[in-house]
């Protein structure tokens, strides 16, 4: 019968399943090159990331002054009161974190 090699059939499976990753890293731990490439890629796109936070911050930096600005002569209107206040009022609203109770 084959009732018995089941299990057996599973364990290989998932052996199956892994060794392409395996490969993967087998590859990248004995070719220096693919490394070295593959780290450069890694750091440039880190890099990349860190420049459009910087963008994301001066942004709203910028908008938040801009909104203590034109609110001020009505109070702030609940979310420009202060730099900060507006900073955070922006943050939470481009994370869009909270957005029920700034509906509200």
């Amino acid at each position: 019968g084959g009732g018995g090699g089941s299990g057996s059939n599973s364990s290989s499976i998932r052996t199956l399943r892994i060794s392409p990753h395996l490969r993967s890293l087998v590859l990248l731990l004995f070719a220096a090159p693919i490394r070295i490439t593959l780290l450069g890629v890694l750091l440039h796109g880190f890099r990349s990331v860190l420049m459009l936070l910087l963008l994301l911050v001066l942004w709203i930096v910028f908008m938040a002054w801009f909104g203590v600005l034109l609110f001020d002569d009505i109070g702030g209107a609940g979310y420009f009161g202060t730099l900060p206040e507006a900073m955070w009022a922006l943050f939470v609203l481009s994370t869009t974190a909270n957005w029920p109770l700034l509906l509200l």
